[in-house]
């Protein structure tokens, strides 16, 4: 038996050579567009003056296969086919120049469209249009065009479909005149309503002094949703796939369906094949599809054109100032080509006019873009192993990553690959660590000591060892480095050297403590503090240095003097590796300067708006987790001295700092943001306000953790708890606990100190203490990780307790420490209950 043809969904030419059947059949996402089109041309339909449509969406979201869509179901529904006519464009109109030209296509697509229907009719419409053709000097050449296209809608006697592409395009393209006479016969003749499309909603439309103002009603095609791109995936791909493993590529797409289409066939049936096949499949992908980009590239204006390449080599939402920087052109000059490309639907703009960001409309150009200029292969194995590292998790295909590690053994260009991939990127590591380090290991045997290219993959390997908490072995390779490179006197040698000395610095701090850690930051300074070559590096040190001192309360003066002096030094430097050190010392210039001396906390307060006015508008990864740690730190400033309305107000301001691809340091720090916020909205009884921001903080960073190891869906557990009680609204506060004490793991520890501390300051606040242990009790396994806690609130109540002398020693100390909370309880109300203070 053979097995039924494989489905085609066309990704640039939906309807050609294509069935009505199989568009209905492959039409399973913009159902309800589908939906608001034909209710709109039903309507239409006898009614004395049509509403004309526009679909707008950047390229690739499927607007040719809406119209193609809504064409197949004017055919094949009696109730539209019989008062209706589609008469579909082609999507370019490159001979429409005038008004005349207009409705001599209209008249070719209805000859078409009446082929199948009435050939007779048909053949004397082609026969009027080669007449007409010929008749383009007449005077009245438009009138009679028009007159033959009416006649012919009179006689079917049906309304005519028009459905136009790029009408942005075609406008910019013909005489002055053209749209004025176009809106008149639209308002004019019910016979005729237009179904058009833009790549994005261009100025005319919002001018009273231009024709097609208030003309349309307009329709938006969003990105895809996951349910949607999970439909589309199933008939492109003809296989099943889960919800969850659906969320990465919805993202790796943008939700386009172009793109979705185009992935989704290049893993049809392959999913069981080597990364060598997949990778050359990326490749083969670019090379079906290069004349498609290349005239979509060479079809711009030149200058247009080089700032549109500048915006997809960056290959993410990008500024203005970074963009101009990119194509080497005045800033101004490039903000007006980037209006224009944003109005031609080839770039897309995010944000507010002070954080405005551009992006390409359709994202398989950036990696048309990547693939062409660096044609060497680890190119494309890097970017494969970015998709990887998103679509593919452990719950997919965990032999993948095996069958990787084999092949970074034997084919260097995946191990180059793998490498670039790892110096850009360390989410890498997540999806792919042993296949990392082997890629280092095997291409470091290949290299000699003496050369600085082994230094380079020794840096890498560290790095990896790092961020994988492989500390000791972190340690060797820095060793290593140092010790082949320290007495060396050549200046990239020194280099080499005193990177690594600074890593080591940082890893030491992890394994070994601060103590330590100071030591080797001393060592950087002491070495290489008179080569100016150095001052990254040294700079670095002094920085990290200083602020372990004061994590162990020493030298906090000579501290500050040091920060004060960077920021002094160098805040108007523009090297720009000195911006990290800048921010950084700003950011422990503020926190000594509200910790050392309660008198100055506004000088610390005004240390870090500084921060954030200096470095706010930068796009610099490096500086953006200060930035936003500075939120973080005004926030918890503002909090702590009982000003809860600035608190939240900070808190808004850091919510909008965020953006799409920001770091998981920029991100925590927005998570903490909402946390604070909805602690400040409880301190000033807007309960409603703090449950949303906890729902929300639950909601968009939920499965992220903090900086003590705790997801933020427990802290908005946390968060939810406190408020209930602080309200008196005990039913919803024990409720509320009982979901938080179900979060936890009696393996986290950090879990069982912060949900203690919570425990004993709403006992501080007058809180049952036999009610809270009850609900402590209620889970026995659970309650004998707490059980001098719930001595102490059973002792509290007035109970009889017994316990071992130990416990009850324990149990005794903690109702000491309800009872100092409470004789405390203004200083408890500043802190947070239990001791909780906001703070990064």
């Amino acid at each position: 038996m053979e097995s039924p043809p494989e489905t085609v969904v066309r990704k640039f030419n939906p309807g050609v050579f294509q069935s009505d059947e199989e568009l209905i059949r492959q039409f399973v996402v913009r159902q309800h567009e589908l939906e608001t089109v034909l209710e709109v041309l039903g309507e239409n339909i006898r009614a004395p003056a049509c509403q004309h449509l526009l679909v707008v969406a950047p390229r690739g979201r499927g607007k040719t296969m809406l119209l193609a869509r809504v064409a197949a179901e004017l055919r094949a529904n009696a109730a539209y086919s019989e008062r209706l006519m589609p008469v579909r464009f082609m999507e370019e109109s490159h001979e429409v120049s005038c008004i005349g030209d207009f409705w001599l296509e209209v008249l070719f697509y209805l000859a078409n469209e009446c082929a199948s229907t009435d050939p007779d009719l048909a053949k004397e419409l082609k026969a009027a249009h080669a007449d007409l053709a010929t008749a383009w000097q007449d005077g009245n050449y438009a009138d009679r065009v028009r007159a033959t296209v009416l006649m012919a809608a009179d006689q079917l006697d049906k309304q005519l479909v028009l459905m136009v592409e790029n009408f942005q395009d075609l406008c910019d393209d013909v005489d002055p005149d053209f749209g004025w006479q176009l809106r008149e016969s639209l308002q004019m003749e019910p016979a005729v309503m237009l179904l058009a499309t833009a790549t994005s909603r261009f100025k005319a439309l919002d001018d009273a002094r231009e024709p097609f103002f208030e003309l349309f009603m307009t329709i938006g095609l969003e990105p895809l949703d996951t349910d949607e791109c999970k439909q589309l995936w199933e008939v492109v791909s003809g296989e099943s796939v889960e919800r969850r493993d659906m969320r990465p590529l919805e993202i790796l797409t943008g939700g386009s369906p172009r793109l979705l289409t185009i992935v989704a066939e290049l893993g049809r049936h392959q999913s069981g094949r080597p990364v060598r096949w997949l990778m050359e499949r990326l490749v083969a992908l670019v090379d079906d599809h290069t004349e498609y980009f290349r005239n979509h590239l060479e079809g711009l204006p030149k200058t247009e054109r080089r700032v549109y390449v500048a915006a997809i080599s960056l290959w993410q939402p990008s500024s203005t100032s970074e963009i101009a920087a990119r194509s080497r052109m005045d800033v101004r000059l490039a903000s007006s080509m980037l209006g224009r490309l944003v109005e031609r639907g080839a770039l897309v703009a995010t944000g507010g006019s002070r954080k405005r960001r551009y992006a390409a409309a359709e994202r398989l150009y950036c990696l048309y873009y990547k693939i062409r200029r660096k044609r060497d292969g680890a190119d494309v194995v890097q970017m494969l192993m970015r998709f990887m590292s998103i679509f593919y998790n452990k719950t997919r295909d965990l032999d993948i990553y095996n069958r990787l590690v084999a092949e970074v053994r034997h084919d260097p260009m995946i191990r180059k690959g793998m490498i670039d991939a790892l110096k850009g990127d360390l989410g890498i590591l997540s999806s792919a660590p042993e296949a990392a380090i082997a890629a280092c290991d095997e291409e470091i045997r290949n290299k000699t000591t003496e050369t600085l290219e082994w230094a380079e993959l020794m840096q890498a390997k560290g790095v990896a060892l790092y961020h994988l908490a492989r500390f000791d072995a972190a340690l060797e390779v820095y060793e290593e480095i140092i010790d082949r490179f320290g007495k060396d006197s050549a200046q990239q040698a020194r280099e080499a050297a005193a990177v690594a000395l600074f890593n080591k610095g940082l890893v030491v701090q992890k394994a070994k403590g601060a103590g330590a850690a100071i030591a080797i930051y001393d060592e950087i300074v002491a070495t290489y503090q008179r080569d100016p070559d150095m001052l990254d590096v040294v700079l670095g040190a002094v920085i990290n240095r200083d602020s372990l001192h004061v994590q162990l309360g020493q030298r906090r003066r000579e501290a500050l003097t040091s920060f004060t002096d960077i920021v002094a030094c160098y805040n108007c430097d523009e090297r720009p590796f000195l911006a990290k050190h800048v921010a950084q010392a700003m950011l422990h210039r503020g926190t000594l300067l509200q910790v050392m001396n309660p008198d100055t906390w506004k000088s610390g307060l005004a240390t870090w708006r500084e921060l954030v006015t200096r470095f706010g508008e930068s796009g610099d990864p490096l500086v953006r987790p200060t930035v936003a740690k500075a939120y973080s730190k005004i926030a918890a400033l503002q909090m702590t001295r009982d000003l809860a309305e600035e608190a939240i107000a900070t808190c808004d301001e850091a919510a909008t700092y965020a953006e799409d691809g920001d770091a998981v340091e920029v991100l925590t720090r927005v998570a903490f943001a909402l946390f604070v916020k909805g602690m400040a909205q409880s301190r000033l009884g807007q309960v409603d306000d703090a449950l949303e921001s906890f729902d929300a903080l639950d909601k968009q960073f939920g499965d992220m953790v903090d900086d003590n190891g705790l997801t933020w869906r427990w802290q908005a557990a946390w968060g939810r708890t406190l408020t209930y009680y602080e309200a008196r609204m005990a039913d919803h506060g024990r409720e509320a606990l009982r979901t938080l004490y179900a979060m936890v793991d009696l393996g986290q520890e950090a879990a069982l100190s912060d949900l203690h501390r919570l425990v004993v300051g709403l006992a501080a606040t007058g809180v049952s203490p036999d009610g809270l242990a009850d609900e402590l009790a209620a889970d026995r396994g659970k309650s004998q990780a707490l059980w001098p806690l719930v001595v102490a609130l059973r002792t509290r109540a007035g109970q009889p307790v017994r316990a071992p002398e130990e416990v009850m020693d324990v149990a005794g100390d903690i109702s000491r420490q309800i009872e100092e909370l409470a004789a405390q309880l203004g200083s408890v109300r500043q802190t947070g209950l239990g001791g909780k203070r906001p703070g990064p």
